[in-house]
């Protein structure tokens, strides 16, 4: 039978070891946090002003930021535009298009046209299409089919995802090949600035789950850059409301 004074001992250990258990997880996580801002190149950023841009009211996604130009992809009906608005005036411009619904993926990188996608009439799917910035005619990107997609810095290839799959390509859709299959669906595939990487988002809708990857542009060394997280804790560095 244990006496009240070999209890208080079992309890003082019990508490040794908690508070030892818990200093651990503490300078763990100081460690972890520190080795991942040395890794990072420059200072770490962050958000001295937030303003207002817009006042329309409409749904708006895909933001992409082009000098002084915001491309938006808003929902002001049932169907989807572009919209153009120029800083520092906010001033709102719908970009013409022969699409009765469409949405902004990238700006190519001589600036003189997006890449949108639009649902095909036929198919149901959404076909890559060019637009100009300025004047002209959109152009279909091949025979592409896709959910999201962006060019690399020199504009001489193309990554593009559907399904699980993430696609290759060259800068006008020529040569498309399957570079990674995930196991959830794949959209926002970007190139890294040397175009040797690309990283895209992964989503398990049955766990609930989004993770953010990476992998060769030869389709090699694919890995997880961060662990899963629930889709509803995930933030973006650009929003809109």
């Amino acid at each position: 039978m244990r006496t009240d004074r070999e209890g208080i001992s079992d309890l003082k250990v019990r508490l040794v070891l908690a508070v030892v258990t818990v200093i651990g997880m503490i300078v763990l996580a100081l460690t972890t946090q520190g080795t991942m801002r040395g890794a990072a190149s420059g200072p770490t950023p962050r958000v001295t002003a937030i303003t207002q841009v817009t006042h329309d009211g409409y749904r708006k996604t895909n933001l992409l930021a082009d000098d002084s130009q915001l491309f938006v992809t808003e929902t002001p009906a049932m169907n989807r535009v572009i919209a153009k608005v120029t800083l520092p005036g906010s001033n709102r411009l719908v970009m013409p298009s022969p699409f009765t619904s469409l949405q902004a993926l990238d700006v190519s990188p001589d600036h003189s046209k997006l890449l949108v996608s639009s649902k095909s009439k036929t198919s149901g799917e959404s076909e890559f299409w060019t637009l100009p910035v300025s004047t002209g005619a959109a152009v279909r990107v091949a025979d592409l089919t896709g959910r999201d997609g962006s060019w690399s810095a020199d504009g001489k290839q193309l990554v593009f995802a559907k399904g699980s799959v993430l696609y290759m390509a060259g800068g006008d859709g020529s040569k498309a090949r399957a570079l990674y299959t995930a196991g959830g669906s794949v959209f926002a595939p970007r190139f890294s600035p040397d175009g040797l990487r690309v990283r895209f988002t992964v989503s398990d809708t049955e766990l609930n789950t989004t993770s953010l990857w990476e992998v060769g542009r030869d389709g090699s060394d694919a890995h997880a850059l961060l662990g899963d997280w629930p889709l509803k804790t995930t933030a973006c560095l650009l929003f809109s409301i």
